[in-house]
């Protein structure tokens, strides 16, 4: 089963995606793999409701946490509908994404500023994706080559937007399921690939696409067994990718972990469940298991220097939080004591890092500049709740969107001053 029908299975279709939130990662693992569903917090689409990760609460992010001096400004969305999201940046200034139509559903598009005002100056492309009318751009490299997903056909794909060419990327075997989460300066893509029997593993594709390759991580052929003698094999994904092609991801191992007995108790299954989630890399000198700060871990992007960011599960009794590994170590990036769960989701060449964080009245984007903790940028005004993909610290600024009451995103930038720091 795709992307498309995980998320759709799992959560009402509606603009936008964001991930569920982290204490529903162990439910819809459960829910998702019997379905024969590669487990993922699921991914950062834009096609299903946010199912709490954006508190519709107004107060402002905890007292104690720096609020960052970057500023939020309003990208344009399409004639009629003004929701969107931004989901990486350039060096080039090009921002990729994805816009509502007049339906509510996702566009691919990206946007472009001229001059040094960031409320004007803005230019929206949306091309037209033959065999697709569903779908986003998820990464645009430094030549602007983008990646991107159509859920409509459950299937990644590559986009030149300098000569609009489209290429629509393979699964493995038969299967057409893929998903192109990230793509380096060389072309090459990151993401997973659906094989005849439905599992998604861990899959890269090189120009000029013509197949999808095996990146093998450490426990993805692991079996389950569920209650009623169904066996399923749990699969694997990369998304991240630098330009060594060194690649970061998830995968599923086995091991003592404090959730073993909770699923054995209420009889979900019989085995493969520790941990649930291991975060990896993979070099072409091998593969290096990235320790979790208590037991499970995930990894989201990583850039030239191997510095990779995800999530990391610090208490048994809490949820995921933003953390980074840096020579297969792991550090917590400084979420606050009382946040509920979050991730750092793209980190730039020079180690700026994006993400969110939920917290008990609302959910805050965070940028994190290489040194000491994470800072909270604040929404829209107006805007209860905001969320960030992609930092670029060539251009100073972290993008994503702020979202209203009714979840509705709009796309958002945030300027940062010239000599930002977080250390």
């Amino acid at each position: 089963m795709s992307h498309l029908d995980r998320a759709s299975a799992e959560l009402p279709p509606a603009m936008p995606m964001l991930e569920a939130t982290d204490e529903q990662l162990l439910e819809v693992h459960m829910r998702s793999i019997r379905r024969r569903v590669l487990l993922v917090a699921v991914p950062v689409l834009a096609v299903s409701t946010a199912v709490g990760i954006l508190s519709a609460a107004a107060p402002p992010a905890a007292a104690s946490m720096a609020t960052s001096p970057c500023v939020p400004y309003r990208l344009p969305g399409m004639a009629g509908a003004g929701q969107g999201n931004v989901m990486w940046v350039n060096d080039s200034g090009v921002y990729a994404g994805s816009v509502a139509d007049a339906s509510g559903g996702p566009r691919p598009a990206w946007w472009t500023h001229s001059g040094s005002d960031m409320s004007v100056g803005w230019t929206l492309h949306v091309p037209d994706i033959p065999g697709t009318t569903f779908a986003e751009f998820l990464d645009v490299n430094p030549s602007g080559v983008m990646s991107g997903f159509a859920y409509d056909r459950s299937q990644g794909f590559v986009y030149n937007s300098n000569t609009a060419e489209l290429t629509w990327l393979p699964g493995f075997g038969s299967g057409l399921g893929s998903w192109a989460r990230r793509i380096n300066a060389s072309g090459v893509v990151a993401g997973s690939a659906a094989d005849d029997t439905g599992t998604s593993y861990a899959a890269t594709w090189r120009p000029p696409y013509a197949k999808a390759e095996r990146v093998h991580a450490p426990g993805e052929s692991q079996n389950v067994t569920f209650p009623d003698g169904t066996h399923v094999q749990v699969g694997s994904e990369v998304d991240g990718i630098n330009d060594q092609g060194t690649v970061a991801g998830y995968t599923f191992l086995g091991g003592p972990v404090h959730d073993v007995d909770q699923y054995a108790t209420t009889k979900q299954s019989r085995n493969g469940y520790a941990p649930l989630l291991q975060a990896f890399s993979k070099s072409a000198s091998g593969v290096t298991r990235l320790p979790a700060g208590y037991d499970q871990a995930f990894g989201f992007a990583i850039n030239n220097a191997g510095l990779v960011v995800g999530a990391s599960l610090r208490d048994a009794n809490a949820g995921f939080l933003p953390a980074y590994w840096l020579d297969g170590v792991e550090h917590d990036m400084g979420a606050p004591a009382d946040a509920i769960a979050g991730r750092g989701l793209g980190v730039s060449q020079g180690g700026w890092v994006a993400g969110y964080v939920r917290l008990p009245d609302a959910t805050r984007s965070f940028v994190w500049t290489g040194a000491g903790s994470l800072q909270f940028n604040e929404p829209l005004p107006g805007y209860p709740s905001s969320l960030s993909h992609a930092a670029n610290d060539v251009l100073h600024v972290v993008a994503g969107f702020s979202t209203d009451d009714s979840n509705a995103p709009v796309p958002t930038v945030w300027q940062c001053p010239a000599n930002f720091t977080t250390g």
